[in-house]
């Protein structure tokens, strides 16, 4: 190859104007996809396709960059565009020449004929206001070329924000002027390709709000552009999470009250860190607050508190909050508990703060225990160590002892560890207790088998035998969100964060003693909107909990628990039709009481308020799941979640902040957004 190569040179530097393709050191192959290429080329160029001539010079001149005939074509191709040019801007000249040949001067008056005297000459008013016309768009046009010549420039630069602005400043210099017609479709479709590289760019960047602009800016100066109308068309598909009302009326779902995808959230941005999209969970945003939403009323189980405004940034959009609140009374706070307590005792735990964090809950937790109660405790590192067997309730405060004497060693081996939790309860298991396997831990599996899926079909098997999974993790930053944020939805349990020691106190205990006794299981929401005032909508969030419509009152698919007095939330966004008739629909909500045992199913209207609130002049509450989850939707970089100005919403925040002086999760939130501003 290289002594062809080399003959090669040595033929083109005897005589350059060589270009045989026999003489070339291309393969068979790359010669006949030469040949192609220039064919193709010179029928481009014969059709007057000089852009797509160039374009195919080009290529061959990639195939063979010695090939003469492909730099030949490009200099013809470029010529013949250049006279193309300079043939339409003289016919352009001519045309403005004859129209103000025809026109004659307005300037003058028509002077008033007298018999005898000869006509004036209409014709001859080349030194008017119409040759001022003619000159102002001959310049016009001048610069229209220009300008579309730098929007080029720009294009082959790679920098369409600026071509798109170009390609619309030429738009609006050209002259309303049949004869610069062929220039108008030329800039058009110039446009037309600048937007839609530029939509693409502004796509994979998350700004999504930008191709609305981008699109809605095009077709101001080009109203019948292609590409804009495509970035408009496929702008509207991304609210594709959207439901017809007359299609699909109803939304179902588990109501999974958790707030780990927030606190881990803000802890990621403590740090400097952009938290992972995936991670982001809505539901857990808006679901981290206490709304203070009333309790229900003497001989209710459950109440639901219903509230409306209007989007921020969505048109034709409102948003609607929907509490679900339990009841203080029932048998759940005297159902004994039998708990088996995975401890992850490998090496990482040594970290200080995590070690004292784990000692403070294990303080909590054993403070809930009360006479009746068991608990045993596994260590868990390489392999798994019991080191308390059922030991009683009475003494559960011998837990923080047993926590001390435990060495930090080695990695974690999860699975073999929730096999030995699982023999434990198992042979512990008591019918009349609730059966729980509670694992705390600061990472994630890295020893045995720790495939998400066989991990979970073991936490399956244990909830199907009647015994849930709790998880809660120690330390933010490393922690495998996704596995135990699905091991615990699929082991009916709860999942907790605990990044600072401070973060176990009371109100961590609260979240224990209501797992460990729920007062309502398998709890389901039913939305059903009515076709004839709702168009469309959405419930943002709970991507993992959404149910089929018959689940709703099938009692044997399972769904989420909820403690006594604990409220559930859940937000919609919804188009209402304000030519529609009735109420937006109605929610129900369906439970088994663990009082009775027996299944509970309660329904409330959601009234139409043709006045709806705007965000800004709403109730705080509505306000303050509005804002949390704009948050997280501004986090996973959503639709419409960059047309969010949390500029715009501090007012907002400061009446929320207002009316909730003594909630540090609303206090995390300021936080939060004041770093997203």
């Amino acid at each position: 190859a290289s002594s062809t190569h080399a003959r090669r040179l040595n033929e083109l530097l005897d005589d350059p104007s060589k270009s045989d393709l026999s003489l070339s050191y291309q393969t068979p192959e790359q010669a006949d996809k030469l040949r192609r290429t220039l064919y193709t080329a010179e029928g481009a160029y014969n059709l007057g396709k000089y852009d797509e001539a160039t374009k195919l010079y080009e290529d061959a001149i990639r195939i063979d960059p010695y090939d003469k005939a492909a730099r030949r074509g490009m200099e013809k191709a470029a010529m013949a565009k250049n006279d193309y040019y300079r043939a339409a801007y003289d016919h352009t000249r001519s045309e403005l020449l004859a129209q103000v040949d025809e026109a004659g001067d307005p300037s003058i008056p028509p002077k008033q004929q007298v018999p005898g005297e000869p006509q004036p000459n209409q014709g001859n008013g080349s030194t008017g206001l119409a040759q001022k016309e003619m000159l102002r768009r001959q310049n016009a046009v001048v610069q229209s070329d220009a300008l579309r010549d730098q929007g080029r420039e720009a294009t082959a630069k790679g920098d369409f924000s600026q071509a798109v602005d170009k390609y619309k400043e030429a738009l609006k210099e050209l002259p309303d002027a049949p004869m610069v017609q062929d220039r108008r479709t030329y800039l058009g479709q110039l446009l037309a390709d600048g937007a839609t590289a530029l939509g693409e760019q502004y796509r994979n960047a998350g700004e999504l709000a930008k191709v609305r602009e981008l699109a809605i800016g095009v077709l101001a100066v080009d109203p019948g552009n292609a590409g804009a109308k495509t970035l408009l068309q496929d702008k509207e598909e991304e609210k594709s999470d959207e439901t017809s009302a007359t299609e699909n009326p109803f939304s179902t779902f588990s109501l999974h009250v958790s707030d780990a995808s927030f606190k881990l959230a803000k802890a990621a941005l403590d740090r400097g860190e952009q938290p992972d999209p995936a991670g982001i969970r809505p539901e857990e945003f808006y679901n981290a607050f206490d709304y203070g939403d009333p309790a229900p009323g003497r001989g209710e189980p459950v109440a639901c508190a219903v509230e409306l405004a209007a989007h921020p940034a969505a048109p034709q959009r409102n948003l609607v909050r929907i509490g679900v609140r339990t009841g203080s009374q029932g048998r759940g706070q005297s159902t004994p508990l039998n708990l088996t307590i995975l401890l992850d005792s490998s090496g990482s735990m040594e970290r200080e703060e995590r070690h004292a964090g784990i000692t403070l809950a294990m303080q909590q937790l054993a403070g809930l225990l009360k006479e009746g109660d068991t608990v045993s405790v596994i260590g868990l590192s390489r392999q798994p160590r019991l080191l308390a067997d059922r030991l009683p309730g009475s003494r559960a405060q011998e837990l923080n002892a047993l926590i001390a004497q435990t060495p930090s060693e080695g990695g974690t081996n999860l699975e073999e560890g929730l096999k030995l939790a699982e023999e434990l309860a198992k042979r512990q298991f008591n019918a009349a207790a609730q059966n729980r396997v509670v694992l705390f831990t600061d990472g994630a599996a890295n020893l045995g088998d720790a495939q998400p899926e066989s991990l979970q079909a073991r936490i399956e098997a244990m909830r199907q035998g009647g015994i849930a999974f709790d998880a809660a993790g120690f330390g933010a930053d490393g922690l495998n969100d996704k596995l135990l944020e699905r091991l615990t939805r699929n082991g009916n349990g709860r999942y907790y964060i605990v990044d600072r020691p401070e973060d176990a106190d009371a109100n961590f205990a609260k979240q224990l003693a209501g797992a460990f006794r729920p007062a309502a299981e398998n709890v389901k929401v039913q939305v059903r909107f009515n076709p004839a005032r709702v168009g469309k909508y959405m419930l943002i969030a709970f991507e993992e909990h959404r149910l089929n419509k018959e689940d709703f009152r099938n009692d044997a698919v399972d769904a989420a628990e909820m403690a006594a007095e604990e409220a559930g939330i859940a937000l919609y966004q919804v188009e209402p039709l304000p030519g529609g008739e009735g109420e937006i629909g109605e929610v129900s909500v369906r439970f088994r009481d663990a009082a009775s045992g027996q299944m509970v199913e309660r329904t409330w209207t959601i009234p139409y308020d043709a006045q709806a609130p705007a965000f800004d002049q709403a109730a705080p509450s509505i306000q303050l799941a509005g804002l949390a989850a704009f948050s997280a939707e501004k986090l996973r970089k959503a639709p419409l979640s960059d047309a969010i100005d949390f500029q715009k919403l501090g007012p907002i925040l400061g009446k929320v902040k207002a009316r909730y002086p003594n909630s540090q999760a609303v206090s995390d939130l300021d936080a939060m957004i004041g770093k997203l501003r």
